[in-house]
C-alpha cells in the first residue's frame, strides 16, 4: 500500500534540506510568470478514461518522485543535472513525472521540463490519515481523516495547488488514498466521497483550468472485495475525473523488521499479486467496477526476482510492464515507482536513476522501462 512512497528515512534526512528552502521556492512560485499559452486546451478526460492534452489523446507513461538532488539547484551535485535528467527521461519514452505532496518542489523545474514535453501530475493532498507506515516499500494502513489531519490537508491544497496552477504541463491533480481497510466500506464509502468532494472542490475553487482530478485505489481493494468478502468495490467516479489504481505487487522485509543488512532488507514478500492470473483477473474486476474505462495503472515497479532481494533488473522492469499492458483491460498510461533515492549513496532497488561518479546515470530498470515505454507508445 503507498499512500507514502518515499522510505520513512529518506525523508527524515531530506526534511531538513526542504525546511531550509521552502521559502526560496515559496518566494520563486510567486515571481515565476504564467506560462498558459493562449489558445491552449486545457487537459481533460475524454468519454473513454483517455487523457486529451493539447487536443490530443494521449498515454501518460511516466515515473514518480524525483531525487531532490535534481530538483532544487541548492542540491544540485553539478549545474547541468536537470537537463541530463530531461534527457534520460526523454531517452526512456517518460511524458509524465509524478511530484508527491512530501517536498515543496520549485515550479521553475516542472516548468522546465514541461519544455521537453514532460507533464506533471501533482500530490495535492491525503484522503487516508496513517496509523501504521512502512518504511521501505512506502504506504500505509490508516483510516478517515479526524478534523485536525483534514484541515492540514486543506492547507496543503491551498499551498499546492496556489503554486503550481500556473503551470502549463500540469495534466492532472492527485489525491493520496488507496483505502483497502474495512472501515472505508462500512457505509458504502459515503464518508470517503464526502471528504473527497470537499478536497475537490477546493482545488476546483483555485485552479481555473480545471485540470482533471483522481484519487489513488489499489489493486489489493478488488481482491478485498466483491459478494464473498460482503462489500461492494468503492467506485470513486461521481467525485473524481479517472481512476488511478496502485499496483503495488510486493512489499519487503525491512518494511516489517528494521535495520537488516541490503540482502535481507530488500527481500520480497506479499509477492502473489504479481502471479499472472490473479494479477489479470484483478484488473479485469476493476476495469468491470470503473464501467470499462481506461485505468491508470500508477506506482508499478519492477517485478520481484523469483530468489533473492531486489535488485535493479532490466528484464524485470519490462516484463512487469509486459503482463500489466497484456491484462484485458484498457489503460491511460501508468508510473513507475520511483525515480530515485533522495539520498546518496543508497541501496534502493527499484529507483531509475542514481548518482554514478559524479554524474545522474540511469540503472538497469530504466533500460527496461524504455524499452517498455517506447514499445507501448508505438502501438
Amino acid at each position: 500500500m503507498r499512500s507514502e512512497h518515499s522510505s520513512a528515512g529518506a525523508r527524515r534526512v531530506a526534511f531538513a534540506w526542504f525546511l531550509a528552502i521552502a521559502a526560496a521556492c515559496s518566494s520563486q512560485s510567486a515571481h515565476l510568470d504564467r506560462t498558459v499559452q493562449q489558445g491552449r486546451e486545457t487537459p481533460s478526460i475524454d468519454a473513454d478514461g483517455y487523457f486529451v492534452l493539447n487536443g490530443a489523446r494521449t498515454l501518460l507513461l511516466g515515473a514518480e518522485e524525483p531525487p531532490v538532488w535534481v530538483a532544487f539547484p541548492e542540491l544540485r551535485p553539478y549545474p547541468r543535472i536537470a537537463d541530463d535528467f530531461a534527457r534520460l527521461c526523454r531517452d526512456a519514452g517518460i511524458n509524465l513525472i509524478v511530484f508527491y505532496k512530501w517536498v515543496p518542489w520549485p515550479p521553475a523545474f516542472i516548468e522546465r521540463l514541461g519544455q521537453e514535453g514532460i507533464w506533471a501530475g501533482i500530490q495535492v493532498a491525503e484522503a487516508k490519515q496513517p496509523l501504521l507506515s512502512f518504511g521501505q516499500t512506502g504506504g500505509a494502513i490508516g483510516t478517515l481523516p479526524d478534523a485536525a489531519f483534514e484541515s492540514e490537508q486543506m492547507e496543503l491544497i491551498r499551498e499546492r495547488v496556489s503554486s503550481y496552477a500556473s503551470l502549463s504541463n500540469v495534466a492532472f491533480w492527485w489525491i493520496g488514498g488507496e483505502f483497502v481497510e474495512p472501515f472505508f466500506y462500512l457505509d458504502g464509502g459515503a464518508a470517503l466521497r464526502a471528504l473527497l468532494g470537499r478536497y475537490v472542490g477546493a482545488i476546483r475553487s483555485l485552479d481555473p483550468d480545471r485540470r482533471p482530478i483522481t484519487c489513488s485505489q489499489h489493486l489489493l481493494e478488488a481482491l478485498l472485495c466483491g459478494p464473498p468478502m460482503g462489500r461492494a468495490c468503492l467506485d470513486l467516479s461521481d467525485v473524481v475525473d479517472f481512476p488511478w489504481y496502485t499496483i503495488a505487487t510486493h512489499m519487503h522485509v525491512g518494511d516489517f523488521v528494521p535495520g537488516l543488512p541490503s540482502s535481507l532488507n530488500w527481500q520480497p514478500v506479499l509477492n502473489n499479486l504479481e502471479e499472472p492470473l490473479l494479477l489479470s483477473s484483478l484488473l479485469a474486476k476493476i476495469r468491470d467496477t470503473q464501467g470499462g474505462k481506461a485505468l491508470y495503472l500508477g506506482s508499478w515497479s519492477t517485478m520481484s526476482p523469483k530468489e533473492g532481494p531486489c535488485q535493479p533488473s532490466a528484464e524485470l522492469t519490462l516484463g512487469q510492464w509486459e503482463l500489466l499492458r497484456s491484462a484485458a483491460v484498457p489503460f491511460s498510461g501508468g508510473a513507475f515507482w520511483n525515480l530515485g533515492s533522495h539520498v546518496q549513496p543508497s541501496d534502493f532497488p527499484h529507483g531509475l536513476v542514481e548518482l554514478r561518479d559524479g554524474a545522474i546515470a540511469s540503472n538497469e530498470n530504466m533500460i527496461g522501462l524504455g524499452q517498455a515505454y517506447r514499445a507501448t507508445a508505438h502501438r
